[in-house]
């Protein structure tokens, strides 16, 4: 068991490898690190240069923050927190150069990434568990939202249920906006529904974007709240067992992104799925189709011309798209999706172990996780070559 502790700067001894279907670069970046991945796909994550992200991978068996910069070639430890940190959840703001995260017992915390002092700027009450976090651009805010703990109190007999049993138990959801200079905590919505994913606006950091959590058919799943007015509203009000919808994200110029699908029937399993696009006040709403299933997760590049998605599936009976990493431009006047693959990343899937793809800051590489070689490691992928030669650039 290796002694790590904050500040410890670890060498790293990346894997440059080429997918032998692709041809693309593929680069091992963690090989020498223990278990590692990166947070959540929709919050950000990189400094302001892009020369570095912030990554989880664990220490003495709990997961702890690391700086991963690329051009080093080396990982620098930000935490130190008994009992770790949650790995999905931190977001870096790249204005200020510091990462939020949570630590042990609903306490919020910030680490200076400039010489890694920390302090604790809020803690959810006993009872709650916070959600992922986000980073207004202007460094301004961090939005988070805190939801009831419901799971604890579930038997045995109700476990392999407990996602529908949460969503239909209501746990009661609060929603913080927080100002970072002053860290005064602003509460600007709450409700009795389950509330895990909070996003602010890039380009208004007054706008928030939540969800409502559960089976994806069976909910309302977008919601804008105005943290300066309290003004509410769906985004996009779904037809509950018809429609489907997840994965939200705001694009760099404030629009939002979400999986989406539509059956003929409740019950029907002839789901069709799309990308939609639409303006935060509902307007501009747009659908591009897939050929078959969707991708996992999705992210946008820097202009939301290309997508990068952590399944590819290229026709409806093509059996092998769970392993892939796939590039997505749009048909903009035949409204479906251009698909092709970029790379394999051969993820089960299990627990931490989904891709959830990300493009770095200059859109040159992407950033995904996986676990193929039975170890979790943090991967990137050239993706400027492969567009560039497909015209997609």
């Amino acid at each position: 068991m290796v002694d790590l502790s904050k500040g410890t700067v670890i060498k790293l001894k990346p894997i440059e490898s080429t997918d032998p279907e692709t041809k693309v670069q593929v680069i091992n970046f963690t090989s020498n690190l223990s278990d590692s991945r990166h947070p959540y796909f929709t919050q950000n994550l990189f400094t302001r240069d892009g020369d570095a992200m912030v990554i989880s991978s664990r220490v003495n068996g709990d997961w702890q923050l690391f700086l991963l910069r690329f051009n080093e070639n080396e990982a620098v430890q930000l935490t130190e927190d008994p009992g770790g940190t949650p790995p999905s959840k931190p977001c870096l703001d790249a204005i200020h150069n510091v990462v939020y995260y949570w630590a042990k017992g609903g306490v919020l915390k910030r680490v200076h990434i400039s010489d890694l002092s920390d302090e604790i700027i809020y803690k959810i009450p006993r009872g709650f568990n916070g959600s992922i976090l986000s980073c207004s651009s202007d460094g301004n805010y961090v939005a988070f939202a805190y939801s009831e703990v419901l799971k604890d109190r579930f038997t045995e007999f109700q476990v392999r249920e407990s996602f529908k049993l949460s969503m239909f138990l209501k746990p009661r959801s609060i929603i913080v906006r927080l100002n970072t200079a002053s860290n005064e905590s602003d509460v600007v919505w709450g409700e009795s529904e389950w509330i895990t994913h909070v996003n602010i606006n890039p380009v208004d950091p007054n706008e928030i974007l939540f969800n409502h959590e559960g089976p994806w058919f069976m909910v309302q799943r977008m919601h804008i709240i105005r943290a300066d007015t309290y003004e509410y509203w769906p985004l996009y009000v779904q037809r509950r067992l018809i429609e489907m919808i997840g994965h939200e994200f705001f694009t760099n110029d404030g629009r939002v992104i979400a999986q989406y699908g539509r059956r003929s029937r409740p019950g029907s399993g002839d789901w069709v799925y799309y990308d939609m696009f639409i303006n935060p006040d509902g307007s501009g709403l747009r659908l591009f189709k897939y050929p078959g299933p969707k991708p996992g997760h999705i992210k946008a590049n820097s202009t939301a011309k290309i997508v990068v998605g952590d399944r590819g599936y290229l026709t409806s009976d093509f059996k092998d798209g769970d392993k892939y990493i796939a590039l997505i431009r749009y048909d903009e006047s035949e409204l479906k999706v251009n698909m092709m693959l970029l790379c394999r990343h051969d993820s089960s899937w299990v627990n931490d172990a989904h891709p959830h793809p990300i493009f770095t800051p200059n859109d040159e590489y992407i950033v995904f996780t996986s676990d193929k070689g039975r170890k979790l490691n943090v991967y990137l992928c050239n993706v400027k070559d492969k567009a560039k030669e497909l015209g997609w650039l």
